[in-house]
Order: C-alpha cells, then sequence, then structure tokens
C-alpha cells in the first residue's frame, strides 16, 4: 500500500466538508482517530487472499470500525464498515462511497428523513485515489462467494446487536440471493436458525423489508417451516 497516513487524513478531511450539518459533523468526527494501517481478509478472492486498508474511525465501544480501501469494493465505494474481531471486509452491503453513509449504515449516525444509500460518487476509475494511481476497478467478485459462511456472518452481527432485525433481512436476502435459499438457510447453526425464525415470529415488521423481494415467500416458508436439521 504505497499511500500514506498524509494522503487518507486529508480524504477523511473531504468526506467531512461534505457534511452540511455541523452538528452532523461534529458527531461524525467524534468517532474518528489518525488512520491506522489495517490488513483485512478478501472473502471473495483466493482462500488467504487479503487487502491492505486503513482505519479511519470506530464505535465507542470499538467493535465496529470506520475503513477506507480502495482495492476489494473501492474505488467505487471505499469507504467500509467492518467487524473487528472478524478480520474481513465482508460483504458489499457494508461498503459505500462516503464516509457519513457508512457511519450511517454501521448505526453510528441517525440517518436523515427519507434517507437512501446513495450509488457510487464516480464512475468507475475516475475516482481520486489518496495520492496514488493504483485503485483497483470496481467490479463483481472474481470468484465463488462462500454463501453459507456470509450469511453466518450476517446472523451473528444481528444476534450482537450490530444490526437492526430490518437491516438483518435486508443482508441475508443479498447473500441468498447468491444461491439456494433452503440449503444456505440450513446450513446455518441450530443457535442462528433459531435466531432467524424468532426474528420472523417476534418481529413481523421488520420483515417488511423485504417487500417486492423475490425470495420473500421462500425465506418466509423457510421460517414458518419446522427445524428438521435439530
Amino acid at each position: 500500500m504505497s499511500n500514506t497516513t498524509r494522503d487518507i487524513a486529508s480524504l477523511v478531511r473531504d468526506e467531512l466538508a461534505r457534511v452540511g450539518d455541523p452538528n452532523r459533523r461534529s458527531a461524525l468526527e467524534a468517532l474518528l482517530q489518525s488512520p491506522a494501517r489495517l490488513s483485512l481478509a478478501w472473502d471473495y478472492g483466493k482462500e488467504g487472499e487479503r487487502f491492505d486498508c486503513w482505519q479511519v474511525g470506530c464505535s465507542p465501544e470499538r467493535g465496529v470500525l470506520l475503513v477506507y480501501c480502495e482495492r476489494g469494493f473501492g474505488p467505487a465505494f471505499p469507504w467500509g464498515v467492518v467487524f473487528g474481531e472478524e478480520g474481513s471486509m465482508g460483504m458489499d452491503s457494508q461498503w459505500h462511497s462516503g464516509l457519513e453513509d457508512a457511519a450511517v449504515f454501521a448505526g453510528l449516525l441517525p440517518a436523515p428523513a427519507g434517507y437512501e444509500a446513495p450509488g457510487p460518487r464516480y464512475a468507475d476509475g475516475d475516482a481520486p485515489s489518496a495520492g496514488t494511481n493504483n485503485a483497483m476497478t470496481h467490479g463483481p467478485p472474481s470468484s465463488t462467494f462462500d454463501a453459507p459462511r456470509a450469511a453466518e456472518r450476517v446472523v451473528r452481527h444481528f444476534t450482537a446487536g450490530a444490526i437492526c432485525p430490518a437491516e438483518m433481512w435486508a443482508q441475508l436476502a443479498d447473500v441468498l440471493s447468491r444461491g439456494e435459499v433452503d440449503a444456505i438457510l440450513n446450513s446455518l447453526p441450530p443457535e442462528s436458525r433459531a435466531a432467524l425464525r424468532e426474528s420472523y415470529r417476534g418481529r413481523p415488521n421488520s420483515f417488511r423489508v423485504l417487500r417486492g423481494s423475490p425470495l420473500r415467500r421462500r425465506i418466509r416458508r423457510w421460517c414458518r417451516a419446522p427445524d428438521d436439521q435439530k
């Protein structure tokens, strides 16, 4: 990784300058730290593949990290939310075009009224890199996606309280769209399967986030079925 702490700090200052509300800007700034190098696993590549990233902030409990990486999901979505204990870049839904959007996704900043996560800020290959020209082109994963592992990670984040039920269903649907729904869900550990079914029964309003999803009926059918995998 050839860019420097100064380069990354400059990018962070640019992101702060994009936040118009001074109170909101101060809240985001309070989450930040001096950029520190961080190596994260890339689950979409070869086994053991890792990318060098930068940690630029964290939650007060330090379990949720705000990071910058030009590789992987960058340069179109270079600002990510990762979970410190996992050491992984996670899924594409964890990566955003702006630092403020990453903080909103992590629950570290409230979402403004009517907020929708924006798409790429720049056309692929046009995003300014941090003092270098070595940004990778943002594109689809280059190898087989480990859907069962990703699904288990989503449920683990939910049970740990890192994401809300609605966000859990949205992320899970993204994972399930890449494989066979029943096979992926049945591959989960018993406690994860129980957590999903309990959330479906106990918080039905959250499941409405899947309204319009082609997977909604299949996921609902699985949640209503008895767990024969015990």
